[in-house]
């Protein structure tokens, strides 16, 4: 729960796919809502809700203050850091997190820049 996710592509069956980001420079387009199943997504069966505005619930990749904006972690797919002004936002942080792996509220505001 919590991750942040890219457009991935599809295929004809099922083109709107999604997978963990995984550099600072991915455009995020929200948070996965549920924790999804590893071996689901391996074969490709996995389904999820994915926030793509308002509040969402994130996971942190180090300790982020409330009021940060945040860009997707390179070191950990799908959490999120400190944005930095060269990444691309996906939101502001409406709680803090003290350290990785911790959970906090993001206002979502997907592609915007610092």
């Amino acid at each position: 729960m919590g991750q942040s996710v890219k457009i991935a592509a599809g295929t004809t069956l099922d083109p709107n796919q999604v997978v963990p980001t995984a550099a600072t420079t991915d455009r995020a387009i929200g948070l996965l809502q549920e924790n999804m199943d590893q071996t689901k997504i391996a074969t490709g069966r996995a389904y999820g809700n994915v926030a793509i505005a308002g509040v969402a619930f994130g996971i942190a990749g180090a300790a982020i203050v409330a009021g940060a904006r945040v860009m997707p972690a390179a070191a950990t797919a799908g959490q999120l850091l400190t944005a930095t002004t060269t990444n691309t936002v996906v939101g502001i942080a409406l709680s803090a997190a003290g350290a990785q792996g911790d959970v906090f509220a993001v206002l979502l505001t997907p592609g915007a820049n610092f």
